[in-house]
């Protein structure tokens, strides 16, 4: 259902991932890893939906929920640490348009670059946004054009919609 609600959002139906996210955690009593996860996705969908306190909340709850390194086997597939819940803060910040996104997104890119090819391309994303928004044009473009090699290479056709969306508006 987590998963569900990313198809949700791509096609601008927010609210109905936030929803649907939130029926995924409470319904099945997931451990604390998927748990948090969800409340990350939660905070996404939230965020897109305009809704500030709610994805605040959510990413709270997230960091709050995530435990430490050690036992994954409840969640062997489940790739979620601090570095990657700070990277996906990031993610969420900047769709709040706060400025603390910035040192959220530079933190997290030595995890990511080279490694994690659809991360890395959305975090460019993430960057480029910033520095559109903020009139450094030329920071924007560089983060464009890498994101945009990344993302080809990688496949990830949700980060070249969001390219072209970020091309369109500026």
């Amino acid at each position: 259902m987590g998963e569900q609600s990313f198809a949700l959002l791509d096609v601008g139906r927010a609210g109905e991932a936030a929803a649907l996210i939130t029926e995924a955690r409470g319904s099945l009593g997931p451990p604390p890893r998927l748990t948090a996860w969800l409340f990350a996705a939660e905070a996404e969908a939230f965020a897109s939906a305009g809704d500030r306190a709610a994805a605040r909340r959510c990413l709270h709850n997230a960091e709050r929920t995530l435990p430490a390194p050690g036992d994954e086997s409840l969640t062997p597939y489940l790739r979620l640490d601090d570095v990657n819940l700070a990277r996906w803060r990031g993610h969420v910040l900047t769709q709040l348009r706060d400025n603390a996104a910035t040192p959220e997104l530079l933190g997290s890119m030595p995890s990511v670059r080279g490694k994690y090819g659809r991360a890395e391309a959305g975090l460019l994303v993430d960057l480029a946004t910033i520095a559109l928004r903020r009139g450094d044009g030329e920071a924007g473009a560089r983060h464009i054009r890498e994101a945009e090699r990344v993302s080809t290479l990688t496949g990830s056709h949700r980060q070249l919609r969001r390219l072209a969306a970020l091309r369109a508006a500026a």
